[in-house]
């Protein structure tokens, strides 16, 4: 009973208002041990909740308009709509000499639909015949069958309707760039069903793909906000399976990465390979993981040396980081690295002609502290016969600033490096 009170409440936004409301009220009785009450609000919940889907899906082509206006008008409040909505549920596909001539209304597997008819048979005893004996067991197999497939039952054709209707949202000579996408993304959870999700997915990548106004990686993480936790993990690996994909994801949401590598091997295997340096938000990617714990204590100063290593390789400007970040990596131990191996005047002195258009060393200038420590390594850089001379155009654009910290600090700055910045 608990597994299914907790997921009533992780899918209130899955399900319709009433539905909810019914399950909630189903839970009620169930505690105060009123079984019978408990198994018919839930059944009527179940029901609501494919009433209101098959309303909201969209036939396929083998149904006809006329055929299939008839099917949502029986569902209407003032016929038998539940007695209607049994017999869309238990319409299996018409095949003629192995060929499917007609699909059924709602998408499911043979078994699931099978077991309508106990449910049905279980919920007119429970209504009309009062000597028979009713328990908690009976209900709480049938909260267990809701659980696994309610929210996987769909219209049939409902996966191409869709589509078009994300088609039409992404043409610019039918739709305008102001128009909320959010509605599109709601539809999914109810009308794509759990074997299509997958399918539905690349189809969709698509044809978001170039579009200027939104990005595929964006549309993602609207449908994860709203799946459930069963799909937030297709969704997850449906991402890391393709690389363009992963990169996307992780550059606009890099806290993603705890979802897109679980397992520690894999966290390693990222880290040691190099691939973090593929990304320009490598140190937001890095902060998560090391605030995760993901990354061994003993495991940290290699990892930033490969992570240096390759962006110097790559020539990969690293993105700029706020002072909180800054003291989170220089308690991390990362500063010590950058200074050890790159930022002194030994390293710069060596490769000076290499660092001058060096997009990655410039870009530390961004991640380092500017203290007392910065301050007198740099002029230590700039007081060599061969330095950057890249950097020191860069200080001597921000002299006043430089030139502050070393009064602050009480740091004089020799006249030959004075000359080169001021």
């Amino acid at each position: 009973m608990d597994n299914f009170e907790t997921w009533t409440h992780n899918s209130e936004k899955l399900l319709s208002p009433t539905t909810y409301a019914l399950f909630m009220d189903s839970l009620k009785c169930y505690k105060a041990e009123v079984f019978r009450a408990a198994y018919l609000l839930a059944y009527q919940g179940m029901m609501w909740q494919l009433r209101e889907k098959f309303k909201q899906g969209k036939h396929s082509n083998e149904f006809s308009e006329k055929e299939w206006t008839a099917k949502l008008e029986s569902l209407d409040l003032n016929k038998p709509w539940d007695f209607n909505m049994f017999d869309i549920i238990s319409q299996k596909a018409r095949i003629e000499n192995g060929k499917m001539i007609k699909p059924p209304c709602l998408k499911m597997s043979d078994d699931v639909r099978a077991k309508f008819d106990y449910w049905r048979i279980l919920r007119n005893e429970c209504a009309h015949q009062k000597e028979s004996i009713f328990g908690n067991a009976h209900v709480l197999v049938f909260y267990t069958f809701i659980q696994q497939n309610l929210l996987l039952i769909s219209v049939e054709g409902s996966t191409d309707n869709l589509l078009e209707e994300f088609s039409r949202f992404f043409d610019p000579y039918y739709t305008s760039p102001r128009e909320d996408i959010q509605p599109l993304i709601d539809k999914i959870p109810r009308l794509i069903a759990a074997d299509d999700y997958v399918n539905f997915l690349v189809k969709l990548s698509e044809i978001v793909n170039d579009r200027s106004t939104i990005t595929f990686s964006q549309v993602l993480k609207k449908i994860i906000d709203v799946s459930s936790e069963q799909r937030k993990k297709i969704t997850y690996n449906f991402i890391h399976s393709e690389e363009w994909f992963e990169y996307c994801f992780l550059s606009q949401y890099p806290d993603a990465i705890l979802q897109l590598y679980i397992e520690p091997h894999d966290i390693r295997k990222f880290w040691k390979k190099g691939h973090l340096a593929h990304y320009r938000n490598c140190l937001s990617i890095l902060r998560f993981l090391l605030e995760a714990g993901a990354i061994d204590d003993n495991d940290k100063q290699e990892c930033f040396e490969i992570l240096l290593r390759k962006l110097f390789s790559q020539n990969t400007r690293i993105e700029s980081i706020d002072i909180v970040t800054q003291s989170f990596f220089e308690n991390q131990g990362l500063m010590n690295v950058i200074y050890k191996n790159y930022y002194n005047s030994k390293y710069t002195c060596k490769n000076a002609w290499n660092l001058i258009s060096s997009s990655t060393f410039l870009s530390l200038l961004d991640i380092l502290p500017w203290n007392n420590h910065f301050v007198e390594v740099t002029i230590d850089i700039l007081n060599m016969t061969y330095y950057p001379y890249s950097l020191c155009d860069i200080i001597k654009e921000k002299f006043p600033i430089f030139n502050s910290l070393a009064h602050k600090y009480g740091i004089t700055i020799p006249p030959e490096v004075l000359n080169k910045i001021h």
